[in-house]
């Protein structure tokens, strides 16, 4: 089992999350903030990152957990350009001349990193790259060593968040404008067709109420939106708004900004969307969006969008002694098959006994081949045993659910599963909670197991207050069960007179 520990700063508070993984599976273990502080020192003052990562820390035993950091907007150089088309492996090469352009720490000690906006290498190929000066890069490692941890990952904290929105939303083909704040600033990303577009971080003084970083944070969207569909958008709009927080934590923000931009307004939980129990949910579970977003990267083995410790690089040169050593392997093998050739001219018994043993091979050959026909028939007997009817099974699930006026199935996928059986999950709108409840008892019997709801989520815009998700596991059955079942789901019929 792998330990994983993200951490994160920002001009109030630092924040970590330690995490357990083995394999596919993902456990969070614990959560913990602490408020910088700071240091008086020769005159003058400093905020005390490293002292304030141990005390998020807490009584947390990291151990020898892999490290990862998430930087502000702040601490980079970042830029947008477009590149001429180019191959993904011709990218580093040509994002690092731009940048040493355009940059003026783009020198000696910077690192240097990009994610590309698109995947055509025919058509030209803008990217988001970021420098990271060898003072704040300095900066990063002494804070770290401060609190007794080694970085191991240096990733672009709204290159994170977004990541998170990208792995957990089903739908990412929509344009979308991520809102991620924060104590004194917001991060705001632009993401589409799987990919982070743009990105921007705004600040705002401390001790404002909630009114008043609602006020600033419209105005600044509204630029935000304007800027980058006349940019990376091409005139594109944005589909919707996503806000990360926890249920109530931003609730003046959403109505403020449905308000002025006329846009759908959604919050994302960040906790809930990776799957980490409620409990452990701290008091404002947006600001660790970042960091559940790294987590979910490198537990899955993904690489991250950008990571200033192991940024992209141009292919290593072909070798060219490649050419030489093949020619003299060939010329090797010539001449063992000339001794090859001696040698079987006056080997005429060797040849005979070669041949029956050709012969016998080929005899276990078809004995193997008629053992494997046999075990591929039994495989698809025992498969078509346990298929399951999905046609008669989509006329049951239709004559089970609730009635349009109540339910809206926008999408329905039903797929087979190992050993028979299979798995239903359905998604769609309802116009009240207590109707997906109503849904899951009206689905469960013997013939459908493990009937879960597994997110069920505000909605404006019409009758239809919630989308819901709703998953089951499901018993092959016959077609006479079936057309018994709908009998009885149908009710007695009354004889003609």
């Amino acid at each position: 089992m792998t330990r994983l520990l993200a951490v994160d700063w920002d001009r109030r508070e630092a924040r970590c999350v330690l995490a357990a993984t083995s394999g596919k599976a993902f456990k969070v273990l614990s959560v913990g903030s602490a408020p910088l502080v700071d240091v008086a020192e020769g005159g003058g003052s400093y905020s005390d990152i490293g002292g304030s990562l141990r005390a998020a820390l807490d009584e947390q035993h990291a151990g020898r957990a892999v490290t990862l950091v998430a930087i502000d907007r702040a601490s980079v150089d970042l830029m947008n350009f477009t590149l001429p088309p180019a191959k993904d492996s011709e990218l580093p090469e040509l994002v690092l001349n731009q940048a040493m352009r355009e940059s003026q720490l783009a020198g000696d000690g910077a690192l240097v990193d990009f994610t590309a906006c698109s995947d055509d290498p025919t058509e030209p190929r803008p990217v988001i790259a970021a420098v990271l000066g060898p003072q704040q890069h300095q900066r990063v490692q002494e804070a770290c060593a401060a609190a007794s941890l080694r970085a191991q990952r240096i990733v672009l904290r709204p290159l994170a968040a977004a990541s998170l929105f990208l792995q957990t939303t089903p739908n990412t083909e929509d344009v979308c404008l991520l809102v991620n704040v924060l104590a004194e600033e917001a991060d705001l990303t632009v993401v589409g067709d799987g990919k982070t577009l743009f990105l921007r971080t705004v600040r705002f003084p401390g001790g404002l109420d909630e009114d008043a970083i609602a006020g600033r944070l419209s105005g600044e969207i509204h630029r935000t939106l304007l800027v980058a569909q006349q940019g990376v958008l091409g005139g594109r709009s944005i589909d919707r708004l996503v806000v990360y927080g926890g249920r109530n934590e931003h609730a003046t923000l959403c109505s403020r900004l449905g308000e002025d931009l006329s846009l759908p307004v959604t919050v994302l939980d960040p906790f809930k969307a990776a799957g980490v129990p409620g409990g452990l949910a701290p008091e404002h579970p947006g600001r660790f969006a970042s960091l559940l977003g790294m987590l979910l990267d490198e537990s899955a083995g993904r690489r991250h969008a950008m990571d200033f410790l192991h940024p992209k690089r141009p292919p290593k040169p072909v070798d060219r002694r490649r050419p030489i050593l093949a020619a003299a392997g060939l010329l090797a093998a010539l001449l063992l098959g000339v001794g090859y050739q001696t040698w079987s001219e006056i080997s005429e018994l060797d040849d005979a006994n070669e041949e029956l043993a050709q012969q016998l091979r080929e005899l276990d050959g078809l004995v193997k081949k008629s053992a494997d026909q046999k075990q591929l028939v039994e495989a698809v007997r025992q498969w078509k045993a346990g298929e399951v009817n999905w046609l008669d099974e989509f006329r049951d699930l239709s004559m089970r659910l609730p009635s349009s006026r109540d339910v809206i199935i926008s999408r329905i996928t039903m797929t087979p599963a190992r050993g028979g059986g299979g798995q239903l999950h359905l998604s769609g709108l309802v116009r009240d909670p207590l109707v997906v409840a109503e849904i899951e008892r009206r689905l469960r019997d013997a013939q459908h197991r493990d009937v879960r709801s597994e997110r069920i989520l505000p909605r404006s815009g019409d009758a239809y207050t919630r989308t819901f998700e709703v998953s089951a596991t499901v018993v092959p059955r016959s077609k006479d069960e079936y057309a018994a079942l709908a009998r009885a789901i149908a009710g007695p019929q009354e004889s003609p007179p």
